[in-house]
């Protein structure tokens, strides 16, 4: 069940982002502060690892050094970008295929053993002024300008940077990859969000339409493909979206007659249209590349989304939360169970403002300022007396004490 996180100040969290292993909180003042894994610099502290887990996490909120009002916040697999007041972008974490942008592939030791990290946030080569949003994947990241360009780097592979290749330059290790940032082609200038999955990215623009581009071995481009290199139109949504998310494997769009449509990866029910059905992709693997109507419970109507790896959730209108999709490590708020294909609602948690979903876990933040999580809880200690805003990703654990105080 949830566990509540609570603040001595009710009001300091404004905003919650889950990545795959870490956390981060958007504070009133405009500070950013993460917790959670940290072999790789995912916490953007300026160190590697903590005092816990072994010494590679911490279980409680540590701020990202960052010199500017952050509008914008993104955790992704094992790295994390942000949107400061001043146009720029700034991202930290692990290097891998030159994935913070800055225009390297170089770093410390990480302490997985694996590739090179910046446990400090550096700046994004190319975007030197109006960003406004980040969005960051797997081993790709992207940003949305003022003018409503996107801008993309890291990998590759599958077309993730959506300039109609399969390659890269810069890295210098044969890796197709870039390490700076450049605009995506054949995507309209006047896109509104951007949303990154694991492999993919989608963007909806001012008129309401969706784009997508990157891996679609599930479908998550709108079509089953290995890699869809150029932004393709999801033609079947129409042009009334009026919001976007992103899972591993799996987006939504939320419609202005208050619906939800779901399309990608559907093993675990994350589509929420009642099934774990839909076309063979991969292996065992089924997925739908054709949006589905998410089945909202009668009364219910949603007005903003959060994707996981493998889970959806949803806030309704009357500030409940409901979850769907893959619930093994209790991300739905629930007992574990291996999956639910259709959304339930979230018990005693009460209304709340937002949510996020991550690897199998959910945080959200309540009306009363404070933020809870669930699901899983890994190899994480138990949260030290009076840590965090939030402790950790935890099964039911106490809340703690804020040990950086709200402004």
């Amino acid at each position: 069940m949830p566990a509540e996180a609570g603040t001595p100040q009710a009001t300091c969290a404004t905003s919650v982002l889950a990545g795959q292993d870490s956390v981060c909180v958007q504070r009133t003042d405009g500070t950013a502060w993460c917790w959670g894994h940290n072999a790789e610099g995912q916490l953007g502290i300026g160190v590697l690892g903590g005092t816990e887990c072994k010494q590679k996490c911490s279980p409680f909120p540590q701020r990202v050094l960052l010199n500017g009002a952050v509008i914008s916040l993104s955790a992704g697999e094992s790295s994390g970008c942000a949107a400061l007041s001043d146009g720029t972008a700034w991202c930290w974490g692990d290097n891998q295929w030159g994935k913070l942008g800055d225009g390297t592939t170089e770093g410390v030791p990480c302490l997985n053993g694996k590739g090179v990290c910046r446990p400090a946030p550096v700046p994004v080569k190319n975007l030197s002024e109006g960003v406004v949003e980040v969005a960051t994947g797997g081993s790709h990241a992207c940003a949305r300008k003022a003018d409503g360009s996107v801008w993309c780097w890291g990998l590759n592979a599958n077309g993730e940077l959506g300039d109609g290749s399969l390659f890269g330059n810069g890295c210098g290790n044969g890796e197709p990859c870039r390490p700076f940032a450049d605009k995506v082609l054949g995507l309209p200038d006047d896109c509104v969000q951007l949303a990154a999955g694991r492999d993919h990215t989608c963007a909806r623009t001012s008129d309401g339409s969706v784009y997508c581009w990157g891996q679609s071995i599930r479908g998550q481009c709108g079509k089953l493909a290995l890699a869809v290199p150029t932004p393709t139109l999801i033609e079947a949504l129409g042009k009334d979206a009026i919001e976007l998310a992103a899972g591993e494997s799996h987006s939504c769009v939320r419609k202005a007659d208050g619906t939800m449509w779901c399309w990608g990866a559907n093993t675990k029910g994350q589509l929420g249209d009642g099934t774990a059905q839909g076309t063979l992709c991969t292996g065992p693997e089924v997925c739908s590349p054709q949006p589905l109507m998410v089945k909202a419970a009668a009364q219910t109507t949603f007005d903003a989304m959060a994707l996981g790896a493998s889970h959806s959730c949803a806030r309704a209108k009357d500030e409940t939360l409901w979850c769907w999709g893959d619930g093994e490590k209790g991300e739905l708020g629930r007992p574990p169970l291996p999956q639910d294909p259709v959304p339930s609602l979230v018990p005693s948690i009460g209304p709340v403002l937002q949510a996020t979903a991550g690897n199998e876990l959910t945080c959200a933040i309540k009306v009363n300022g404070t933020v809870w999580c669930w699901g899983l809880a890994n190899d994480w200690p138990p949260p030290i007396q009076d840590a965090g805003v939030t402790t950790g990703l935890f099964h039911g654990i106490p809340a703690q004490e804020v040990k950086i105080p709200c402004p």
